[in-house]
Order: C-alpha cells, then sequence, then structure tokens
C-alpha cells in the first residue's frame, strides 16, 4: 500500500510546475539581485568611460535584456543607454575563454579585454588566468569557437 501511495504521489508531483531550483540557469552571469559584472560599470572598461573597471553605485542603474547594470556616474548611463550593445559584456558576461570551452564559468571582473570594440571578461585566479590564454592565440578564431558556444547555450 505505502508503495501504490508514494507512486502515486510522484504521479500527481508530475502535474505541477517545477519547483524554482529545477528550472534552467540563467541565460546571464548576474547575483541575485540579477546585477551583472559583479556591480562594475561597463562603460568604464572602455576609453570614454575611462578604460579601467570600477564599481559602479547602486543609486546609478539601468536594465538591458533582463540584467541590471551599475554606473560610476550618469554620464556612463547616458552612454550605455544611447548604445547599450556596445558596452554589455559578449557571453552574457561569463568567462570568454571558459565560452571557448563551451562553460558558463564565472569571471573576475578586473580581468578584461577590449576586442574589436567588443567586451570581453576573464576569470583569473591561481590556477588558471583566461585573459592569458586568450592573448597566447588567435582571438579572432577564439572569438568565432566561443560566439558558436553561446548560441547553443542560450
Amino acid at each position: 500500500m505505502r508503495l501504490g501511495l508514494g507512486f502515486a504521489l510522484v504521479l500527481g508531483m508530475g502535474c505541477t510546475s517545477p519547483p524554482a531550483v529545477l528550472r534552467a540557469p540563467n541565460t546571464y552571469n548576474v547575483d541575485e539581485q540579477g546585477v551583472g559584472l559583479h556591480g562594475y560599470d561597463p562603460v568604464s572598461y572602455f576609453a570614454e568611460g575611462g578604460g579601467v573597471p570600477r564599481v559602479g553605485s547602486s543609486d546609478i542603474v539601468a536594465k538591458h535584456q533582463r540584467v541590471t547594470y551599475r554606473f560610476v556616474g550618469e554620464a556612463n548611463r547616458r552612454r550605455f543607454l544611447g548604445n547599450p550593445e556596445r558596452y554589455v559584456p559578449l557571453f552574457g558576461g561569463w568567462n570568454a575563454w571558459g565560452m571557448v570551452e563551451g562553460q558558463r564559468m564565472d569571471i573576475d571582473p578586473t580581468s578584461f579585454l577590449i576586442q574589436d570594440g567588443h567586451l570581453l571578461v576573464f576569470f583569473s585566479g591561481t590556477f588558471s588566468d583566461g585573459r592569458a590564454k586568450w592573448l597566447q592565440r588567435d582571438g579572432a578564431e577564439l572569438r568565432q569557437r566561443a560566439d558558436l558556444a553561446w548560441s547553443a547555450l542560450r
């Protein structure tokens, strides 16, 4: 009798929506509040924003493709809103080297590269440095591989 009741409960559970933890992972690399780039200002990576990654303010934000970005000032926020595709990191803000390998991997927001006018962010740690690996290879070929992997993961 117990087995039958358990089986009935399992069948009944299949009729409801899955719990939140079973849903597909977020396409973008964001924190629990939906903030991308670990809170860094995406414009700050580019020459017009200073060329040095800086942490943005939680009071100066803009949203693009379900990701909230923070900015160091209103001028950077306006630049971003004028052309967000120029400033958002490629591959959903995931590690560009990891994307070459077809994996979503977190980043060190201070490890970056501007390639062909696009922001690439990388993981950098004791045992791995994605940016260094990227720079040792043909960036155009790596970008093609990462683009293919990103298309498959989306």
